[in-house]
């Protein structure tokens, strides 16, 4: 662990359970299972709302807080506000963020579920959308009008692990005074900090890595107090913000994230050696074989980590796929990822299966393409399970 890690985990570690009202010092964070605070009189509750104090759960939450102060430690900004999932972020942040009339250019190398949104605001909602291979500076560049208001990305492109140059981006999207909006989720502020290279809202799935034990669900939203301040008041109305369960089981596993994602980053980074060395395997995708810049690469992944996401291509016979992701007893084929055991995904039939397929392959998704969500089991019996399915191949 270098000093760039080990200053947000240890900061986490060390901050103090601080709730407005409570004088006690709790050494593990109580659940506050609760809808509402209640008040002895009309004046006390008046000066609870007057003071934006604890009331109704949907506008503050104990939990919540402790989560969005912990997100925002990892994440190196002002503020956080933690919602309801990863897609409710994503589309809490949107809504808050542009009118009809404005244009967003996006990344295609991007969830499936997230493309399906922005289709969906386009059709609906009077919002010009631009899909676009970010890698393609000049390309970006062209796309630019008067009207375009965010430039929304992934900082490793799911599922096929793109990652742009983020450096060249921000100082564009600063110059013609549009937003840039990354999500973090495949590499979490352990790998990659985007407010560190210029993003002003950082998007995290907490499902994913954060949490890390495939038992909540989450998303949260990073940036400076007037951009969270705006989503967090759109957040309220359409009713997105985390409830206090998942905030206060993501706030027990977020303490051990520096922990399993070093292990599980080392992990990926020696199963995407073995994988790109095989010769049945056509490509392996995890941003340490980017071809970016070496200075930007430096910037986006100052630890010299890479996240713990790579996929990697094979012959496009479902028929032996189907086969060699059976023979992969011991890993687990979910719609999920970023969980302490390795599991896998073959996007063409989850992620990306309402994609055309003339899309899904000019970004990159062929049926041979499977995606690995790299967990922290022993690497030399991970190695020993992918050789062992690859001989029916």
């Amino acid at each position: 662990m270098n000093e760039y890690e080990s200053n947000k985990a240890t900061k986490i570690l060390q901050m103090p359970i601080e709730i407005e009202g409570m004088t006690i010092q709790p050494e593990s964070l109580p659940l506050f299972s609760t809808s509402a605070f209640s008040a002895d009189s009309m004046e006390e509750m008046k000066a609870i709302y007057q003071n934006s104090g604890y009331a109704y759960i949907r506008f503050r939450s104990p939990n919540r807080e402790i989560l969005e102060n912990y997100i925002s430690v990892i994440e190196r900004t002002e503020k956080s506000l933690c919602l309801a999932s990863g897609m409710a972020a994503i589309t809490s942040t949107i809504f808050s963020n542009i009118t009809a009339g404005d244009k967003i250019i996006c990344s295609y190398h991007v969830y499936g579920e997230t493309l399906e949104f922005f289709e969906y605001l386009e059709n609906n909602y009077h919002v010009a959308i631009e899909f676009i291979d970010l890698t393609n500076y000049d390309a970006v560049v062209a796309s630019i009008t008067e009207n375009t208001k965010l430039i929304y990305a992934e900082t490793i492109g799911n599922p096929t692990m793109i990652v742009p140059d983020f450096v060249k981006l921000s100082k564009l999207a600063k110059q013609n005074n549009i937003l840039l909006i990354v999500d973090n989720t495949f590499a979490t502020g352990i790998a990659s900090t985007p407010s560190e290279y210029g993003a002003d809202i950082v998007i995290n799935s907490l499902t994913k890595f954060i949490n890390g034990h495939s038992d909540s669900i989450g998303g949260s939203v990073s940036g400076n107090k007037y951009l969270i301040d705006n989503i967090k008041k759109v957040s309220s109305f359409i009713g997105t913000p985390l409830d206090p369960y998942n905030s206060w089981t993501i706030s027990k596993h977020i303490l051990s994230l520096d922990l399993r994602m070093n292990k599980q980053m080392e992990n990926a980074k020696m199963l995407a050696l073995f994988l790109k060395n095989h010769k049945k395997v056509k490509t392996v995708n995890y941003p340490l074989f980017s071809k970016l810049p070496v200075e930007s690469m430096r910037c986006i992944f100052p630890s010299d980590k890479y996240g713990a996401m790579l996929s990697f291509e094979i012959d496009e016979d479902l028929k032996k796929i189907e086969r060699f992701m059976k023979a992969l007893v011991n890993i687990r084929y979910a719609p999920t990822l970023g969980g302490i055991r390795t599991t896998m995904a073959h996007p063409v039939t989850s992620s990306h299966g309402n994609v055309p397929d003339e899309k899904r392959r000019m970004m990159g998704i062929t049926p041979g393409l499977i995606r690995i969500s790299v967990g922290a089991e022993d690497i030399d019996a991970l190695i020993n399970e992918f050789e062992q399915a690859f001989k029916i191949l």
